[in-house]
């Protein structure tokens, strides 16, 4: 992971930003939904939004947390990957209306 600073951090946050997919009113009006696939497409990018959530992680909790929880399907494609780098266990948290039945 490149050598990452607060000024660095927000260039990135920009950069990444500028990239997000927008889409007003999908699924239904009045909801606007962010597409990151464009972002996890791009292998430069890819690359940048994981050093910039593993400089926030070890920035803002120090090494002092016990798992990376993801929620749906972006929490499986970020969380998954994120606790393989940090080497701590991956819980998949599902919102009801996703689970298709009984889940051990």
């Amino acid at each position: 992971m490149e050598s990452f600073t607060d000024a660095k951090l927000e260039a990135a946050g920009k950069e990444l930003c500028a990239k997000i997919l927008k889409f007003p009113d999908f699924p239904q009006k009045g909801v606007y939904f962010y597409g990151l696939f464009s972002i996890l497409h791009d292998p430069a990018l890819r690359t940048l939004l994981f050093d910039s959530l593993l400089y926030i992680i070890k920035r803002d909790f120090n090494g002092k947390f016990d798992a990376i929880a993801g929620l749906d399907s972006r929490g499986l494609a970020l969380g998954l990957r994120l606790a393989e780098i940090l080497r701590v266990p991956f819980s998949h948290a599902l919102h009801s209306s996703s689970q298709g039945g009984e889940t051990p």
